[in-house]
């Protein structure tokens, strides 16, 4: 869907500005819940297998709702039909697929329609966070009985890191994959000495925004994991311990996993903490967009229109080095800020006055498929067409 922006004749000037607009980097697999176990035993394999996918169904619903949501809002997960379910499927994939003659197991994963799904969302009253955050650049170094180990195929951490997929997560986080760019960077002695400035190459090679050096130290029973976020902002370092469970057999791939689970668990926690609002909280908020070229603004429109909380945009004016908008957006104004941060552009508020402007350079190209852009409504003003 393309973007609706009305201002009168600058509706022209806006559709020329289309084909200029370079795209900026899309979320990752936000709507996607993946690996999702479903075991079910009925009268014939054939109606297992549709009693499995239809139970994974509601079950990657719950932990698409709980994803998107703060804690607190969990209770108010909509109870769907059978058929409202389907209809938001618009992907599913099977893997480990076993079954028998009366019992079909396997692993699913299912991809929810977008905007159904914040349709869902915004009648719900739940507050809600439906943009990724920047990704982070993991470093994951492994302290143990046998010494420090960063790269090659005995640092179970970093193994575990490239199992667990979190591409998906509010906050992405993805592992370098140690080739020789990789080496020349950080290696098991210098990796928890680096800064911000020594990284930071290396994080815009992965299109990462930020670095999280996750250092964990095994000394035979418990895991003490320390991270350190580095950014421009600077470092913020946090410590998760995690013990052995007693009631389980937790092997160490076990323990690394369940670390893995906390440390992303917390970061999507910050964000929500940071960007979630209900579709009840409105707020309006009139900015002068700064762009050095008609790309930049380009993208900037592009990282608007993918900005799911802002439900519309008005231009009022526009020049061949700015613009001035209006926004109407859900949340307040700190929420939209970090919003569009994520979006890579920065929202700032001297005197009373907000100012937009967009990253220096473009990111990836959005990917097609079942990614939408949002759809602003039209202003209650008509388009005026050009003469």
């Amino acid at each position: 869907m393309r973007l609706k922006v009305w201002s009168g004749a600058l509706a022209l000037v806006l559709s020329l500005l289309m084909g200029l607009a370079g795209a900026w980097a899309a979320p990752g697999d936000l709507y996607t819940v993946a690996d999702v176990p479903v075991d079910a035993t009925a009268g014939s394999a054939i109606e297992a297998r549709d009693i499995a996918i239809a139970n994974g169904r509601v079950a990657a619903w719950t932990q698409l709702w709980q994803r998107l949501t703060p804690q607190p809002e969990w209770g108010k997960i909509p109870a769907l039909s059978s058929q409202q379910l389907d209809d938001m499927i618009v992907g599913i994939n099977v893997a480990n697929e076993r079954r028998s003659s009366t019992r079909y197991l396997a692993n699913i994963t299912y991809t929810f329609n977008e905007g159904q799904v914040q349709s869902i969302l915004r009648g719900s009253n739940a507050s809600y966070s439906a943009a990724q955050a920047e990704p982070y650049l993991v470093i994951p170094l492994l302290v143990g009985l046998e010494g420090r180990k960063l790269w090659g195929d005995d640092n179970e951490w970093a193994n575990a890191w490239r199992t667990v997929n979190l591409s998906g997560a509010l906050v992405p986080m993805l592992v370098p994959s140690g080739d020789v760019e990789d080496l020349a960077v950080v290696n098991a002695d210098n990796a928890t000495t680096l800064g911000w400035p020594e990284y930071a190459p290396m994080a815009i090679r992965y299109e990462a925004a930020r670095v999280l050096v996750a250092q964990a130290v095994h000394d035979g029973a418990n895991v003490v994991v320390t991270t350190s976020a580095l950014s421009p902002a600077g470092r913020v370092d946090q410590t998760y311990t995690i013990t052995p469970n007693p009631m389980v057999a937790e092997d160490d791939a076990a323990l690394f996993a369940r670390a893995i689970g906390e440390i992303s668990a917390k970061a999507d926690a910050e964000w929500k903490t940071q960007t979630a609002a209900s579709a009840g909280q409105v707020g309006d908020l009139n900015a002068s967009v700064t762009f050095a070229s008609l790309g930049e603004w380009g993208r900037i429109r592009q990282a608007l229109s993918r900005t799911p909380t802002i439900q519309n945009l008005r231009i009022s004016g526009f020049s061949a080095a700015g613009a001035a908008i209006g926004i109407t957006y859900q949340g307040t104004p700190q929420q939209l800020q970090a919003t569009l941060a994520a979006q890579g552009l920065a929202l700032t508020e001297t005197a009373g006055q907000w100012t937009l402007t967009g990253a220096s350079q473009p990111l990836a190209p959005a990917p097609t498929g079942v990614e939408q852009q949002q759809e602003f409504p039209s202003p209650t003003t008509p388009p005026v067409t050009p003469q």
